[in-house]
């Protein structure tokens, strides 16, 4: 089905993508004058699809905005391979751990949204050293920047989004760059420590 025509009748986001996705899902839900059926489903399904494209722009532009890194080259993006699994219960659709591969950065995304339009999200985000070439400012906050890679070079960033559809919240968790950091300051102690010990 077409992402944008199906998932976006049901919910906002749904009309930030493109491409042809394969869903398998059964679900069972409550009719009648006073029922909203899309509160009253609950189900179970999987989605799949190996091309189209996002737009991030509404959660990645306030990160690239606070002018620690810049992510406006993710923001709208052509993917090659999207696929998840995903259960709908109290009016609320829960994503499990879904893999978003595309040429710029490979994402994993768990968390709900809500047909009342709230977020609940956690997302991980994997770029690749030869994309980061495109990315504004790096070498100049280098020491920063450092924080949040790991031994292969990868840029790591961990966002949690909340807020709605029509107003997210995003932020960086700065969890494991400040434990890095502080790991870090450590060995510096301590080479200093040997320094000193060897006069």
């Amino acid at each position: 089905v077409q992402a944008a025509a199906a998932l976006g009748a049901m919910h906002p986001l749904g009309r930030l993508l493109g491409g042809v996705f394969s869903f398998e899902a059964e679900a069972a839900f409550e009719s009648g004058e006073a029922v909203n059926p899309l509160l009253s489903i609950n189900g179970k399904g999987s989605a799949l699809s190996s091309s189209g494209s996002v737009d991030l722009s509404s959660f990645l532009s306030p990160i690239t905005g606070s002018g620690l890194i810049d992510l406006s080259h993710l923001e709208r993006i052509d993917f090659r391979d999207w696929r998840g699994n995903f259960v709908m219960r109290n009016g609320r659709f829960v994503t499990d751990n879904w893999t978003i591969k595309s040429n710029r950065g490979d994402w994993s995304i768990r968390g709900s949204f809500g047909v009342d339009g709230t977020l609940d999200y956690r997302a991980h985000l994997v770029v690749p050293p030869a994309v980061q070439q495109s990315m504004k400012d790096l070498s100049k906050y280098r020491d920063l920047v450092d924080l949040f890679r790991d031994k292969s070079g990868n840029l790591v960033l961990d966002l949690e989004i909340g807020g709605t559809s029509a107003s997210p919240k995003v932020s960086l968790d700065m969890s494991a760059a400040k434990a890095k950091a502080a790991e870090k300051a450590t060995d510096s102690l301590i080479d200093k420590a040997k320094d000193w010990l060897k006069k």
